[in-house]
């Protein structure tokens, strides 16, 4: 009696051998498995990203289009793989069998898996290998049972590229459909009321802006704006680092009230005053190049009805997915992938913000621009960076990127004005922080509390704002919310905080809120910088600045006598009443004082 081949090709041949008779895999199977298996990694880095992102509320540093972006990569980044074993197939028919087809898209998933579960914590070749083991086991056991494993892997290319053919472009669609109907609803707000556009120079500080007496012409465009309205000589982000200070500036409270932080975004436990305008009735978008704590997941977002901050582009949909990443670290002499997102300079938030304008509406708006040429690495033009360059140093590309910016701001206030949008609008330009450039032996930012990282540019001009005033008292960043719902027309809307309309509607220099900042320590944190011991907190009060680092050291400098802040005077007789008062009212700062 005879045996069928389908019985022998599961039974009778050793597991690492296969015949070619019923059960060995088709070229239909080749495609198959590889899409199938692939498709279904993708889905599963996709749900690492949300869990981390909804769940954990962390980062995942990716768009919210990395739902169909990443199995898309994954199924790209296959494609050479599956052309390689479709003619190593017709050349040796015998060799591709079951076990070579799903080990390989199989160990390729595995290892993208790993890379976005393990990086930095396992060494990319023992990934490599512990993928190539589990790819080889699975096809192993699939060789076994080929006619169950044809079955699962077409099955499985079915589901999976229908669920991926309905993110690609159900995605896009519900976003649509969701700014439609939000927009729809929105209810009429009274004749006059203004619009509002809130420009952050992300890590600009006051200290090299020519607008503020810097020695070179970094802000000329910005010197000549600022005359129509109110310019703050002193004012202060609430933290050294972007998502603490931008989560302040949009809820009014104080960092240490939020949950924003290093590897936490911003939770529904505040409203933002996003959320406050769009329900008064005002149409409301962002446009953002901080694609690491300002983008859709960091919790900034709610509120708007459209918000930009990821690019389709080749390059951003290659670092959707862990081996995509993988590519680009290789590429980059293993420097971290998620740096070397798609950068956004000036112009492209400056045309996003204009074609959004442009479309059709009845309501007024409320708008948010983040521009991040300021911020390493510097992305100054090269005609500034030629002028600037007396030794080629930080120093220079930084005043470079910030004279950049300069230009790009004059662009887009001529074309609000050619627009007839200007006169309408309260325009509001500050930085949710500034920058080290060496002193103190520091560099970069969100590593202590000295004034180059807290005291940044603030002026506004529009409806309702008088020309040519110079604030001097300090003011907090984390008085914007109120003074944006204020100048909107919308009260204090509950905000916390003080409107900064009082210092030049009473000039008293007591309306605005205290001064203080916050900063936690970083996970990776550089040791010898004054972060790394811990929590610190500052106030900043008349000329004084008091800090406290994580130790418990205090330092108190008097901004005016003693500017680069390089005398102590925490301990001396002269101020210790001061140091008391300030000591006494910044405690509630201190971890565990809530």
């Amino acid at each position: 009696m005879s045996i069928p081949d389908s019985t022998r090709d599961r039974n009778d041949d050793p597991p690492h051998k296969e015949r070619i008779g019923v059960g060995s895999p088709s070229r239909l199977d080749l495609i198959a498995a590889g899409v199938g298996i692939v498709l279904a990694g993708g889905f599963l880095e996709v749900a690492v990203h949300l869990f981390r992102r909804h769940v954990l509320h962390g980062f995942s540093y990716m768009s919210v289009d990395s739902v169909w972006m990443t199995p898309l990569c994954a199924l790209l980044l296959m494609l050479p793989l599956l052309g390689v074993m479709a003619l190593a197939r017709e050349a040796v028919p015998r060799r591709v069998g079951w076990r070579l087809i799903v080990a390989v898209p199989t160990a390729a998933a595995t290892f993208s898996l790993l890379f976005l579960l393990m990086h930095n914590k396992l060494h990319v070749a023992a990934q490599a290998l512990l993928a190539v083991g589990v790819g080889n086991s699975l096809g192993q056991l699939a060789a076994r049972v080929p006619l169950r494993t044809r079955s699962m892997v077409r099955r499985a290319a079915v589901v999976f590229g229908a669920a991926f053919a309905c993110l690609a472009a159900g995605a896009p669609t519900w976003q649509r459909m969701r700014e439609g109907r939000a927009v729809g609803a929105l209810a009429p707000l009274p004749p006059g009321t203004p619009n509002v556009l809130l420009i952050i120079l992300d890590t600009v500080r006051s200290a090299s802006l020519s607008l503020y007496g810097y020695s070179r012409p970094t802000t000329p465009n910005l010197e000549r704006w600022a005359a129509r309205g109110v310019v703050f000589q002193r004012a202060y982000s609430t933290a050294p680092w972007t998502l603490p200070s931008h989560a302040s500036m949009f809820t009014g409270h104080w960092p240490n009230e939020l949950s924003a932080d290093w590897n936490k975004s911003l939770d529904r436990g505040q409203r933002t005053v996003a959320e406050l305008l769009s329900d008064r009735g005002f149409a409301t978008a962002g446009f953002t190049a901080n694609l690491f704590y300002t983008a859709r997941e960091s919790g900034l977002a709610r509120g708007f009805q459209r918000f930009e901050d990821f690019v389709t582009r080749p390059r951003q949909l290659l670092l959707s997915s862990g081996a995509g990443q993988a590519i680009q670290e290789y590429r980059s002499g293993w420097k971290p992938a998620r740096w070397g997102n798609v950068r956004k300079h000036a112009g492209l938030i400056t045309n996003q913000f204009l074609t959004w304008l442009d479309k059709p509406r009845r309501a007024p708006f409320f708008a948010f621009l983040n521009y991040f040429d300021a911020h390493i690495p510097y992305a100054g033009s090269e005609e500034w960076r030629t002028k600037f360059r007396a030794g080629g140093g930080p120093r220079d590309d930084y005043d470079a990127a910030i004279a950049t910016l300069d230009g790009a701001l004059d662009s887009l206030f001529r074309q609000l004005e050619r627009r007839g949008v200007l006169d309408q609008t309260v325009v509001i330009v500050a930085s949710d922080h500034g920058e080290m450039l060496g002193e103190h032996g520091i560099r970069e930012h969100g590593n202590g509390l000295y004034r180059q990282e807290l005291e940044v540019p603030l002026l506004m001009w529009g409806p309702g704002i008088p020309a040519g005033v110079r604030a001097n008292q300090p003011v907090s960043l984390r008085d914007l919310a109120a003074t944006i719902s204020d100048l909107a027309g919308a009260g204090d809307a509950g905000v916390p905080g003080a409107s900064l309309a009082s210092t030049w509607q009473d000039g008293k220099a007591d309306s605005a809120s205290q001064v203080f900042a916050w900063v936690t320590r970083p996970r990776n944190v550089e040791p010898g910088t004054p972060v790394a011991k811990g929590t610190m907190v500052s106030s900043v009060e008349g000329s004084l600045h008091y800090i406290r680092d994580g130790a418990g050291m205090e330092q108190l400098f008097d901004l005016v006598a003693d500017s680069a802040e390089m005398r102590n005077l925490a301990g001396t007789t002269a101020d210790s009443a001061a140091l008391q008062r300030l000591r006494s009212i910044t405690h509630f700062l201190l971890p565990g004082s809530r």
